[in-house]
C-alpha cells in the first residue's frame, strides 16, 4: 500500500474505535474537537484515494479497508431494537466562519438564489433521540443506532418529567415520530457527582457522557433515580404526511402541543443574520441550564429541505457550527493521588490557579494512569486546560514547545499513597485500586458514606469528625462507632460535654434507622 493508503487504514482504524468508546461506552477519551479533525482528515483522504466510493475490502482488501459507517452505532446487544420510520442522520459540522458562509453558497446556488431563509437553533450536547407517538399516546423512544435502527429505551424515559405521554388533548398525526436531545442539567451533574465525591468514587466526566449511561441502563428504576431532561427540534415521520411549511411553523406546532423545545429560536433571512444569531446564541448559552456546544442552522422551508436532500450520513440543508470550549494555559504544579472508599486510586492535577468560564480553577482530572501515559503529562509543564461540558475541569493538552529540558515522564505510583500496599489492577480495567480495606482513606470514605443523609443519616458526625476518628485509630471499621464512649468524642478536637453526648446519642439512635438503610449503607 502507499503512504496515503496506510493512513487511511490507521485513521479509520481510529474513527472506529473512537465512535465505540463515543457511541457505545459512552466513555471518550479524546475531545470533540479532536475527533472531527481525525475524520475530517479521514474523509479527505476517502475523496483523494477513492472519489467514487467503489472500494469495499472485498474487492481490495490490501488497499483501503472497510469504509467507516457514515453515522457511528449507539446498538446494544441488551437492548431490543427498533426501526426508524425514517432514517437518522447526523449533522455535518464546522468550527470554521468561512465553512459555514461556503454552506450557505452551495445552497444559493442549488437554488439560484442571492439569500435563503434559515433557523437557528442551540446544539445541545446530549444523546440523540426518536420518540413516537401513535394516537396522541407516547408508544416509544428509540436511540439514533447507526441512522437505520436504534435501541428501545421507552422504559428509561417514562420518569422524564418534561415528556408528556399523553397529548390526546391535541388534534395530532395518527404516527408522530419527532427527533430531539436526552440530557442532563448542570444541577443535577453536580448533585450526582457530589454523590460520587461522598461515596469516594471517580467523578462523572460530564453531563453528556452521564445522560449517555442513564439511557442505556438495564434497571429502569435506577435509571429514574437520575434527572434526564428531553429538548425536541426535529421532524421524522408524520402520517398523515405533514402539513408544516417551514422548521419555525414546526417548533411553533409542537410548543402549542406541550411538548418541550428549544429555548433560543432565530429566524434568519440570509446567512448574515444566522451568523449574528449564531453570536448571539454563544453569548447567551451560559446561562442555560444544559451543556450547549453550539448552533444548528437549517434551511427553514420544508419544501426547500426536501429540494436538498441528504447524503448518507448527514442532510444538506442544516449544518452544526461547534462553539470552541474556553482553553486556558496554566502551570501543573504537582499531580496528588485520591484514595476512595472503593480503593479507586484517582490522579488529580494540582494547576497555577486560572480563570476560566467565570471560576478559579486549581484543580483538574487527570481520569487514570493510562490517559496519563497517552497524552505525556509531567509535573512542571505548561498546560492547556478546558470545562468539559463547561462543568468539569481537564488537561487537555500539554504544551510540549515549553516544557523544560530536565523534563522527566511521570510514573504512576506502584503502591497506596496513603498505606503503602501495593496497587492492583484487574485486566480490562483503566483504575488502579488500593486492596488494602484497612487503608486509612478507604476506611474515611466507607464511614463518610455510612453517615451521609442517604444512608443512616447520623447527625453531627461530619467530615471532620470522621478525619479525626481514623486518624486517632478510634474507628478502623464501621462497627467501632457502635462501642465508642462519649469519652473518645470529648478527645477530639472541639468537643464538649454537650456536644460529645449530641454525637453519641446520634449514633445510637442510628440502630432503628431501618433494614432498607443498612442495606444501602
Amino acid at each position: 500500500m502507499s503512504g496515503g493508503e496506510d493512513r487511511l487504514e490507521e485513521l479509520r482504524g481510529l474513527v472506529r474505535d473512537h465512535d465505540r468508546r463515543y457511541y457505545r461506552d459512552a466513555s471518550p477519551i479524546i475531545s470533540d474537537r479532536e475527533y472531527d479533525l481525525i475524520k475530517r482528515e479521514m474523509e479527505d483522504l476517502e475523496a483523494e484515494l477513492d472519489p467514487l466510493g467503489l472500494f469495499k475490502a472485498e474487492d481490495s482488501p490490501d488497499l483501503i479497508g472497510f469504509p467507516v459507517p457514515a453515522v457511528g452505532d449507539d446498538r446494544l446487544e441488551e437492548f431490543v431494537s427498533h426501526r426508524h420510520l425514517v432514517p437518522m442522520l447526523s449533522l455535518d459540522n464546522t468550527y470554521d466562519q468561512k465553512e459555514f458562509f461556503d454552506f450557505d453558497q452551495r445552497l444559493r446556488k442549488l437554488f439560484d438564489r442571492s439569500e435563503l431563509p434559515y433557523v437557528v437553533e442551540p446544539k445541545i450536547d446530549g444523546v440523540a433521540v426518536s420518540i413516537t407517538y401513535e394516537g396522541g399516546i407516547l408508544k416509544t423512544a428509540v436511540t439514533r443506532g447507526n441512522g437505520v435502527e436504534g435501541d428501545v429505551i421507552t422504559q428509561n424515559l417514562m420518569h422524564v418529567d418534561s415528556l408528556p405521554h399523553d397529548l390526546t388533548s391535541f388534534e395530532l398525526p395518527e404516527i408522530l415520530e419527532i427527533r430531539g436531545e436526552i440530557y442532563m442539567n448542570h444541577e443535577e451533574f453536580v448533585r450526582l457527582n457530589e454523590l460520587r465525591e461522598r461515596d469516594g468514587l471517580p467523578l462523572y466526566a460530564n453531563p453528556r457522557n452521564l445522560a449517555a449511561g442513564t439511557v442505556k441502563l438495564l434497571d429502569p428504576k435506577e435509571a429514574a433515580t437520575r434527572k434526564l431532561e428531553i429538548v425536541l427540534y426535529g421532524m421524522g415521520a408524520c402520517i398523515p404526511e405533514s402539513h408544516f411549511p417551514s422548521q419555525s411553523a414546526f417548533h411553533e406546532a409542537i410548543r402549542k402541543w406541550s411538548l418541550p423545545t428549544v429555548e433560543f429560536l432565530r429566524s434568519a433571512s440570509s446567512a448574515n443574520e444566522a451568523w449574528q444569531a449564531i453570536l448571539e446564541l454563544d453569548e447567551l448559552r451560559h446561562g442555560y441550564g444544559y451543556p450547549t456546544d453550539g448552533a444548528v442552522i437549517k434551511l427553514d422551508p420544508i419544501e426547500m429541505q426536501r429540494q436538498a436532500g441528504a447524503t448518507a450520513k448527514a442532510p444538506r440543508w442544516a449544518i452544526a457550527y461547534k462553539f470552541e470550549s474556553e482553553r486556558q494555559e496554566t502551570v501543573l504544579e504537582d499531580i496528588v493521588l485520591q484514595v476512595g472508599r472503593t480503593g479507586t486510586v484517582t490522579p488529580v492535577a494540582c494547576l497555577r490557579p486560572v480563570q476560566l468560564a467565570g471560576t478559579t480553577v486549581s484543580r483538574a482530572s487527570l481520569h487514570n494512569a493510562d490517559e496519563i501515559a497517552r497524552k505525556d503529562i509531567r509535573v512542571g509543564d505548561f498546560v492547556v486546560v478546558e470545562k468539559a461540558g463547561e462543568i468539569i475541569p481537564q488537561v487537555v493538552e500539554v504544551v510540549a514547545a515549553k516544557r523544560q529540558t530536565d523534563s522527566t515522564p511521570y510514573l504512576f505510583p506502584s503502591s497506596c499513597p496513603v498505606c503503602a500496599r501495593g496497587l492492583e489492577r484487574e485486566d480490562g480495567e483503566a483504575a488502579w485500586r488500593c486492596p488494602n480495606p484497612e487503608c486509612p482513606e478507604q476506611v474515611k470514605g466507607r464511614l463518610k458514606y455510612f453517615a451521609s443523609r442517604g444512608c443512616m443519616d447520623i447527625d453531627h458526625l461530619g467530615e471532620a469528625v470522621i478525619e479525626q476518628l481514623v486518624d486517632l485509630g478510634k474507628a478502623k471499621r464501621i462497627s467501632d462507632l457502635y462501642t465508642l464512649g462519649k469519652e473518645d468524642f470529648l478527645a477530639l478536637d472541639g468537643f464538649a460535654e454537650k456536644s460529645a453526648e449530641n454525637l453519641f446519642n446520634s449514633i445510637a439512635s442510628s440502630k432503628n434507622k431501618g433494614l432498607a438503610r443498612l442495606l444501602c449503607a
